[in-house]
């Protein structure tokens, strides 16, 4: 089976309960053949890291010691999503796709305005790790479409005639994307399709769903329907 049909299979549905790919090696070849990578200027990552500073300014005891990790990886995903989404239909104002400002009640769950869409991007540094999102009813959502995306980190690398070492960590895989009503679509047996507990199954507060059961983000449209 190609990579094609196995796609077909992935939209129909016919993909057995719990099926999941044989060995590592099948996954990272999949992942690598529908992921789209977008390349992150130093400029983006300055730009990343100052916002991620304001964001997690006095906010310690709220988010802990890793705020701005955590808010550098964050924004790096929607800048390279916005990048992405870009190239199919633009932006008015590319610099402004993304609110990179401090808010101090958050933005509603929603990272990106597109089309129709209202994005909410999760973006991982856990390669082909899940799409994880609350345990909560999609009508309790602003956001309506999900996209996953994974901030590479490709280890270090000389600076150009010098013997200094700089990370190299401006490349963003995006895994693929599904609509809120997709994220948490009921079975007839009230179980969900996709989704997998992330945690306690007795008192769930996040589910999960595997990259590889994403939609391809080349489908992705201002108009795709569910």
């Amino acid at each position: 089976m190609n990579y094609e049909e196995f796609e077909a299979q992935l939209r129909s549905g016919e993909m057995p309960d719990q099926w999941a790919f044989k060995d590592k090696k099948g996954l990272e070849q999949f992942m690598e053949h529908r992921s789209q990578t977008i390349e992150l200027t130093d400029l983006d990552c300055e730009v990343a890291k100052s916002s991620a500073r304001r964001k997690a300014e006095g906010r310690g005891k709220q988010y802990g010691d890793f705020a701005i990790g955590n808010f550098v990886t964050g924004n790096k995903g929607e800048m390279a999503v916005a990048k992405y989404l870009h190239s199919i239909k633009p932006f008015k104002d590319l610099s402004r796709a993304v609110d990179l400002d401090r808010r101090d009640y958050g933005d509603g769950g929603v990272d990106i305005h597109w089309g129709r869409w209202r994005i909410d991007v999760k973006t991982t540094g856990i390669k082909h790790g899940p799409l994880v999102c609350d345990a909560s009813e999609p009508q309790f959502h602003e956001a309506n479409l999900f996209i996953l995306a994974h901030l590479k980190f490709d280890g270090m690398e000389k600076v150009e005639g010098t013997n200094t070492l700089k990370a190299k960590k401006n490349r963003v895989d995006i895994y693929g994307f599904l609509t809120a009503a997709e994220y948490y679509e009921l079975d007839d047996q009230r179980r969900y399709v996709r989704a997998h507990y992330y945690d306690d199954p007795q008192l769930p507060t996040k589910l999960k769903v595997e990259c590889w059961l994403l939609r391809n983000i080349r489908d992705l449209m201002p108009t795709t329907t569910a």
